[in-house]
């Protein structure tokens, strides 16, 4: 039952944008059905089969408990002296902060190497199909959009669809914007090259690990995201450096000489980006909205050192609020961080605390083993933090679920690889010490002076 659940959750992208854009108003709430339903059938499965908790697991989760507990006392706190949270927004923000616990408990408990392996090949079923649909867009513009009757109902619900993305080539896929589509398809990405790298065969044949390794990363390039494409090609080139596989490098020379043409496309966009800001900020003297608000939530965060409250400011859940530190309601700060630093301050800090913990120990996880599965597991592990840092500094798309869940499924099997290797490491340790010391006394035995 989980296992189908999760897997509704993998293929819900590809319907619940074009039933929202074409009049189906419930499909907006589909991914929150599936996560709730998910959830509460996790609970049942982990009470009633009385599973216990690792010490590296408690940690983890008594880190982000702390987290939590620490932003809604702070909220209560906030609601008492400035009456400007809410019951809707603090449920809202502590729902997205924390839904994907149960994917990380799920991979953890419930999923096996096999069932690993054909989510992985679901997920790169949909990222090529998105990347398919998105070359469609590139080739053919509003064309390819009226032919997929996937169209915003008016220009304003959605003005930056017809002003921005369209005028520009940027392309989306069925994700409701070029950046959640974008970094949807980066996850696969990055599975994709270290399996590749470490000889992890996920598909029969060799052919289709990089034809869907190269359509991915030209994906990205025609998506017109410069964050994410910048990502594509930093992390791979850091990562082989720091872990020392020079492999990734000559795997990604050849990639981008095949994806020249995309590239170059991705580089004139990265540009024009560039010289905006160039024009606007110096020669207008105008800020950049994303600028504007890193600078509100410092301010925020230095008038309010332990956070304003969750369900406050910088995202969807502080419509329901009326914090105005600068006269508006900020529902997008359009940086993840910046939001977080606003509502929970210094809380923060424990976040920050199991980030550098999880980077260890995927760091530490892939030099402690020689198999290439869980070597390949680390790695791609190791990369999802990275992606999450510095993605969080110029998006939002990991508050959305399409980007974050995937990434939370892989970093919770990898936890319970690393921690089945290291068990299996300390059992073959005490099975050597044991037959060494029956060899030892049966050697006492027949010795002609043991008598």
């Amino acid at each position: 039952m989980l296992n189908f659940l999760f897997r509704l959750i993998m293929i819900l992208p590809i319907f619940q944008t074009w039933l929202t854009w074409n009049g189906v108003g419930i499909a907006q709430y589909l991914d929150h059905a599936l996560y709730f339903a998910f959830s509460a059938i996790l609970v049942l499965f982990i009470f009633f089969k009385n599973i216990k908790l690792s010490k590296q697991l408690i940690l983890v989760i008594s880190l982000f408990a702390l987290f939590i507990n620490i932003g809604l006392f702070t909220t209560l706190i906030q609601g008492m002296l400035n009456s400007h949270t809410s019951l809707n927004g603090v449920v809202w923000e502590v729902y997205k902060l924390s839904r994907n616990l149960s994917i990380f408990l799920f991979a953890y408990y419930f999923q096996n190497k096999n069932d690993v392996i054909k989510n992985v090949k679901m997920y790169f079923k949909v990222s090529f199909l998105f990347v398919l649909i998105s070359v469609f867009q590139y080739f053919f513009g509003l064309k390819a959009y009226e032919i997929l009757h996937f169209i915003p109902a008016s220009i304003e619900e959605y003005p930056d669809f017809y002003n921005v993305y369209i005028p520009q080539n940027r392309t989306m896929g069925l994700l409701q914007h070029p950046g959640i589509y974008a970094e949807f398809v980066l996850v696969a990405l990055m599975v994709l090259i270290f399996s590749v790298a470490l000889k992890v065969r996920l598909f029969k044949y060799k052919f289709y690990h990089y034809l869907t390794l190269l359509t991915c990363l030209i994906g990205i390039f025609i998506s017109s995201s410069r964050s994410t494409f910048l990502l594509s090609i930093i992390l791979p080139f850091l990562l082989s450096y720091m872990f020392k596989m020079r492999k990734i490098r000559k795997i990604y020379y050849v990639l981008l000489f095949l994806a020249s043409p995309f590239l170059y496309f991705a580089i004139k966009q990265l540009l024009f980006k560039l010289w905006q800001y160039s024009y606007y900020t110096v020669q207008l003297g105008q800020t950049e909205g994303r600028i504007v608000y890193w600078q509100q939530a410092l301010d925020i965060f230095k008038n309010n050192p332990f956070g304003s409250g969750l369900g406050t400011w910088g995202d969807a859940s502080a419509q329901y609020s009326n914090y105005q530190p600068n006269g508006e309601i900020v529902k997008m700060s359009d940086a993840y961080l910046s939001h977080l630093i606003a509502e929970n301050g210094f809380s923060l800090l424990f976040i920050a605390i199991l980030f550098i913990y999880c980077l260890r120990f995927f760091r530490k996880g892939f030099k402690k083993t020689s198999d290439n599965f869980v070597q390949f597991l680390n790695i791609t592990s190791f990369s999802f933090l990275l992606f999450i840092f510095f993605s969080s500094f110029k998006s939002m798309q990991l508050s959305m679920f399409e980007d974050s869940f995937f990434i939370f499924y892989i970093l919770g099997f990898t936890f319970k690889m690393n921690l089945e290797h290291k068990r299996e490491k300390v059992e073959d340790k005490l099975n050597h010490a044991d037959l060494g010391l029956i060899k030892h006394t049966h050697m006492k035995d027949i010795s002609p002076y043991s008598k």
